[in-house]
Parts: structure tokens; sequence; C-alpha cells
């Protein structure tokens, strides 16, 4: 005999199960009549061809047949002038010759007569169905009943005590999960499949993690969450699209496809995370309870599939998807009020990326994005006040993404002397490192990104399209490798970083021209080695990797330093094209020696 508590539990899961599969049943006999065809009212065609009926085929397709007839001619003229009436001897002589003629002219055109239209043509022609065929508003009866029985599982697997092992921390992840789904309408949603996927994805990330098999009540409390979240998410993304465009099998499939991988994920990296955290991603008001968990895998699910058709999810594997939300649990659980007023910023941090990156990192290295996403998402967590002060109050100012933003524009920048010049090409680490100098730089030194008025400056945008303005002019035979390209732009970025006017433009000469002051000091330094008659003897030493970073490095150091004059820098000049002369005449050469006469330089 069953216990009385128990009992009870059964006889209510009893009732609320006939009550769904009441209704839905109902909702199948509904819809069964919606869609049935409508039976118009019946036409009343002329039951029998008369007069008129004979006169036209004769004057139209029986022509033939009425000119090679006397006795057709005769009648057809007494029809039509009255004198007979077609119930006369000659009236129904004459609609015997018309339909003998008309047989005769049919089945030379086909094998057999038609005897009329039959009963279900008749049927046919006067039914009409009001949606087209698998074109139904309506869930299918089939999907309406095995939905109720889903959801009846759910409700019992769930709410009825010993009907799983309560002692065993499987058990518990596993009711966990129930529970998240307890409110989903599967029976009209469409979302079955998707359950299915998260439920074994959700037993596979338990396996994997020995943190979720502790048996602490806290895991339950996550797998719910997590997995209602993303369920939700899921349904209110499909509604959208359905409502917008109708269904769209083949989005909604990569959208539930995407959700499973998302939710596996943040569900496996959210274990150390939120249980080491339970006070802030757990310990909330109820009705909020998946907000904080749930965040990362809707942001994730919501940022990288967006609207305007940018598919950002393609360019996510699985471990790259990894990196990114961990590095999201881990900003979040710093900065928790990041999911405040609809996650907008953390939101930010993760569409604002995906939306203003995903074009410039494509066209760099496809595994970019993850990347910088997770770098971006990193240190804004180690540095928030510093980088995003108005954080989600004013999303668009987030330096970090603006800086990553304008470093991908001018490294993906493609010059108009592509075709006879050699073009400097960064791609994955060697654009990455270019990126962490600059993100690194910024967060060092967060005025750099605004002007006087607190609009944000293009000057790292600037100050990298200057130096690759002046690489871009060197010729095929004299390509530089990608480590040197990368220690001439970072030498770049840290004279900016060290006297803004760097990115500005002065005056070349007297006609007025002008050039940014990180172009003019390379052009001069590249003009020297590269296409010098005089220092050509010396070109194969300077142009060597160490010795030209070694070399720019210098340069630029020593104008940061001491300040911008014309004058200076051709003191500069004098004495690296004197060193390369006494090298080619013969005499001893030292980078060290050249460097250190720079620094001596006086204005």
């Amino acid at each position: 005999m069953l216990p009385a508590s128990l009992s009870v539990d059964v006889v209510f899961l009893a009732i609320r199960s006939a009550v769904k599969l009441g209704r839905q049943m109902r909702g199948v006999y509904v819809d069964n009549l919606r869609n049935k065809a409508l039976a118009l009212p019946f036409i009343e065609f002329p039951s029998a061809p008369d007069f008129a009926s004979a006169a036209t085929f004769f004057e139209g397709d029986g022509k033939q047949y009425f000119e090679s007839s006397q006795r057709v001619q005769v009648l057809y003229k007494k029809a039509l002038k009255g004198t007979i009436e077609q119930s006369s001897e000659e009236g129904q002589e004459f609609m015997l010759l018309y339909d003998e003629f008309w047989a005769l002219k049919v089945s030379r055109e086909k094998e057999t007569v038609d005897q009329g239209i039959g009963r279900q043509e008749l049927a046919d022609l006067i039914s009409y169905r009001q949606w087209k065929r698998g074109g139904e508003q309506n869930p299918s009866a089939l999907q309406r009943i095995s939905g109720a029985l889903i959801e009846i599982g759910i409700d019992y697997f769930a709410n009825v005590p010993g009907a799983l092992n309560e002692k065993s921390a499987h058990t518990k992840v596993i009711k966990g999960f129930l529970k998240g789904l307890e409110d989903t309408n599967f029976s009209e949603s469409g979302l079955d499949v998707i359950a299915q996927d998260l439920f074994v994805s959700a037993i596979e990330a338990v396996s994997e993690n020995p943190e979720l098999l502790s048996g602490d009540e806290n895991v339950q409390e996550l797998v719910c969450a997590v997995s209602k979240g993303i369920v939700q998410d899921v349904e209110k993304k499909i509604k959208e699209i359905q409502d917008g465009q109708g269904e769209n099998l083949v989005i909604e499939e990569r959208i539930q496809g995407w959700a499973n991988i998302v939710f596996k994920s943040v569900l496996t990296h959210s274990g150390q995370t939120v249980l080491s955290h339970p006070n802030k991603f757990l310990g909330i008001p109820e009705g909020e309870e998946s907000e904080m968990i749930t965040a990362v895998g809707n942001v994730l699910l919501d940022g990288l599939i967006t609207e305007n058709g940018v598919d950002i999810g393609g360019m996510f594997d699985r471990a790259s998807l990894d990196k990114v939300t961990q590095a999201a649990l881990t900003t979040l659980a710093k900065y928790p009020e990041l999911v405040t007023d609809g996650n907008e910023g953390l939101k930010q941090m993760v569409s604002g990326v995906a939306l203003e990156l995903s074009e410039s990192s494509k066209s760099i290295d496809a595994d970019l994005l993850p990347e910088v996403m997770r770098l971006i998402l990193l240190k804004t967590g180690e540095n928030m006040e510093a980088i995003w002060p108005q954080g989600s109050e004013d999303p668009q100012k987030h330096l970090l993404i603006t800086a990553a933003k304008h470093t991908l524009e001018a490294i993906a920048a493609k010059p108009e002397n592509a075709e006879e010049n050699w073009v400097p090409v960064l791609k994955g680490e060697d654009a990455k490192e270019i990126l962490t100098v600059v993100l690194d730089e910024v967060i060092q030194n967060p005025e750099w990104l605004y002007r006087d008025s607190e609009e944000i400056s293009p000057v790292i945008r600037t100050a990298l399209e200057a130096a690759f303005e002046s690489l871009n002019k060197i010729k095929k035979e004299n390509r530089l490798a990608p480590d040197t390209i990368k220690s001439i732009l970072n030498s770049a970025l840290k004279a900016v970083a060290m006297r803004k006017a760097f990115a500005d433009q002065i005056p070349i000469d007297d006609t007025g021209d002008k050039k940014y002051l990180i172009t003019f000091v390379l052009d001069m330094i590249f003009d020297l080695i590269f296409e010098n008659q005089d220092t050509a003897k010396a070109r194969w030493v300077m142009a060597r990797g160490n010795v030209l970073n070694i070399l720019v490095d210098a340069v630029f150091n020593k104008i940061a330093v001491d300040g911008i004059s014309r004058d200076r820098i051709q003191k500069i000049k004098q004495i690296i094209e004197q060193a390369m002369i006494r090298y080619g005449n013969g005499e001893r050469f030292s980078i060290e020696d050249i460097v250190a006469q720079i620094n001596q330089v006086t204005p």
C-alpha cells in the first residue's frame, strides 16, 4: 500500500494529467474542425445544352461541320430566327446534330469522350482548404498528445517523492533538469526535440565534471536554472522568427543546435565558478533564480544568432566557446551588476564584440573572434572601473571594444597599391599579440582614447594605419617577417602612448604637404635602408629583423621622450646614414653604437 502522502500526490497528479490530456484532446477536435475544407453553395450549372450552346459551337470550334452540312445550316438559321422551338421535331434534330458533331470533334482530339462531371469531381470543385498542405497554424494531433504526455512525465518525476532515487547525485541533477522544464508547454511549442538534446547534454556534463556529482542541493538548483533559462530563450527566439517571417525550419534547427552547445558549455564551466560563489549566483530572490546563472547562456544564444542575420555561431567551435563561457562567468562573478536591466552590460560585451568585430576579424583569421571576445571579457573583469566606468548605463563607451574594433579594422585594411608592392599581413597569433598590446595600453592609460570633449578618439586606428601606410611602400623583394612587423607596430603604439602627437600630421617640407609623424619617421628609416644607393652595401645587415626592430624602437623612443623637432629627426637620419656608409666602406658596424649616438642627440 502506498504511503498516504504519496497517494495524495498520485491522485492530484492523475487529476492534473486528465485535465491536460482532456484539454489537448479538445484542442485536437477544434483544430480538426478548423482545418476541414469549406463546402461552398452548389453552383447552378445548365442541366443540358440549348440553342445558344449549339450556335456557339457551330460558329467557333465546329465551324467545319457547319460548312459541310447543309441540313445544319438550314436548322441553324431557323433557330436564330426563332421559327422553331427546341422541343419541336426540328429543334430536337438540330440539338442531336450538335451532340453528334461535338462528340466527333472531341473523339478526334483525344481517345475518349468525357461523359460529364462525376460526383467526386464536383465535390472537389466546390470544396476549398483553409490552409495550404503543411501550412496549418496549429500543432498536429500527435504533437498535442505526445507533448501532453511529456509534460505529465516531467510533472510526475519532478514532484512525486520517490519516483527517482533521491540518494543518487545523478538523480538530483535529473530532477533539477526536469524542474527547469516543468513550465514549458511542449504540446504547442515544438520544443520536444531540444528538450531531448538538452537532457542528454545535462547527463554528459555531469559525468564529465566531478563537482556536479557532489550531491549538493546547489547543483540541482544550478541545473534547473540553466535548463529553464535556455529553453525559455529558445522558445522566445523561435516565436519571434515565426511571428516575423513564418516558419523557417532551417533557422529554427540552427538555433536549437546552437542552444544545445551553449547549454552544455555553460553547465560544464559554471560548476566550479557558480558553486564557489553560491551567494552571488544562487542566493537571489524568488522569481529571479535563473537570471544570474543563465545570463551567460542566454546572451551567447541571443547575441551570436542576431536579428539582422549575422550568424556568429558558425565562427565558434566547442573549445573556443568554452573559453568565452569561462571568461564570462569569471567576469560575472566579480561584477554581478552586469546582468541587470536585461543583461545589457554582459550583452554589450558579447553581442557588441560579435557585431562590431565579426567582419574585420573574419578577414584576418576565422578563429580570431572567440579569442578577441575572451580577451575583452577577462580584461574587463580585471579592470572594470578603468575601461568601462559608466558600466551598462552607457555600453557604447566600452574602451576595449572600441580599441579592438579600431585595431582589427586597421590590420584588415587593404592598401590601394596592393598589387604593386608588398602587403604586410598579420594572421592569428600575430594579430592577437598586437591586439593584446593595444588592450594593455588602453588599460594602463584609458584617457588615451578620449578627446577633451570625452568623444572617443580614433588614435589607435590612426597610429596603426600610419604605420601600415609606410610598410605598404616597401617593395616585394624587401618584404619583412611577421615578427618584424609586430615589433614595428608595437614600437609605434608605444610611442603614441608616450606622446599622442605621433598620431598627428606634420608638414614635411615648405610645400605644405603633411604626413602623420609615424609615417614620416618610418619612411625616413625605410628609405635609408631600402632605397638609398649610398647605403646599399649595408642594406642586408640593417634589414635583419632584430637590427631593424632595435633601430625603429630607439628612434621612436628618442622623439617621444625629447619631443618633436624636424631638426632632431634630421640629425637622427644623418647618424643612421653615416653608420651605414661606414659599414659599406668596410668599417665596424654596431647597432648598439648607433642607438647610443641617437640617444645623445640634442635639440
